[in-house]
């Protein structure tokens, strides 16, 4: 990588200040400058830190609940994922943009052959039994609409795992809403009598 290993152990410890500190000289409203902040070496180790820390409660809080056909809908490393490769009848659809982060998935899927987890680039209506969209809502500025898309490809009494930490102030990359997640559902037509929706 061209990083001595102190530097890597610096990454590590810091890389959300050096992260969000870098995020912070970009405008994020620009697609160009989006890219250059996910594209950052930092910005994957603290995917790194999240997946050790936050996303051990993520999944405790999803073990054994994924059946079927599951959507990993801004997977980034695919943390929930992941632990449920391997069950049985589990498929695993990963959806996620072109960076560092996804290169990084791929190299992990590949490395350890494993089965039954794939990236897609399109969506598939009535197709998933789960879709879980963890930390990702909070960096979109219009949360409805991909709701509203995934509400399309999630079968009826399907289930929806969803986290959305709006409003994080030191991160550059959420952007700020008024309303919860469940208001946003509703805008959707999500109807808790058609879905299951877990708040994680």
């Amino acid at each position: 990588s061209g990083f001595s290993y102190a530097e890597i152990l610096n990454l590590f410890r810091n890389a959300d200040k050096i992260s969000w500190a870098y995020g912070k000289t970009l405008d994020l409203t620009k697609e160009e400058d989006r890219i250059k902040y996910y594209n950052q070496f930092s910005l994957l180790c603290g995917y790194v830190n999240w997946h050790l820390n936050v996303a051990a409660e993520l999944r405790k809080a999803l073990a054994d609940k994924l059946y079927g056909n599951v959507l990993d809908y801004g997977c980034g490393i695919a943390t929930q994922s992941l632990m449920a490769n391997g069950q049985r009848g589990v498929n695993i659809d990963l959806y996620d943009i072109d960076t560092i982060t996804k290169g990084f998935l791929k190299f992990i899927i590949e490395k350890h052959n494993l089965k039954n987890i794939q990236f897609v680039n399109k969506f598939v209506f009535d197709k998933y039994d789960c879709i879980v969209c963890t930390d990702v809502l909070e960096h979109l500025a219009g949360p409805e609409t991909i709701l509203s898309l995934l509400k399309k490809c999630l079968k009826k009494y399907g289930k929806l795992f969803i986290r959305a930490p709006f409003n994080l102030a030191d991160d550059p990359s959420h952007i700020p809403n008024e309303k919860t997640i469940d208001e946003l559902l509703f805008e959707v037509g999500v109807k808790k009598e058609n879905y299951e929706v877990v708040n994680i």
